[in-house]
């Protein structure tokens, strides 16, 4: 469906980036690029969580709530994975054109 491996690779990648051999404009213009790609990380996030959580995949299959299971498996403390599958929800369940801009 998606090339998981390849986002992983790039990203890391970007990171690995020496910024003193890029010039003022490149500088600022990863900046932006990288503010928009977190954005749109974050986007694809809240879509997956809340499919999964619809689908009862983290309990069915590790019997774990979706929100503990992205605590334990991402190594986020829980109030910020429980925040991030509660507005994954609220993003599907109601808030569709909130989703579309984000």
């Amino acid at each position: 469906m998606f090339d998981w491996d390849g986002l992983v690779e790039t990203c890391r990648k970007a990171a690995g980036l020496d910024p003193a051999l890029a010039d003022d404009g490149s500088v600022l213009d990863g900046i932006v690029s990288l503010e928009l790609v977190r954005r749109l990380v974050d986007a694809a996030e809240a879509h997956l969580l809340a499919e999964a959580d619809a689908r009862g995949v983290c309990d069915r299959d590790h019997g774990l709530s979706t929100r503990t299971w992205l605590a334990r498996e991402a190594a986020l403390p829980q109030p910020v994975a429980t925040a991030r599958v509660r507005v994954a929800k609220r993003l599907r369940s109601g808030f569709s054109v909130l989703d579309e801009a984000f």
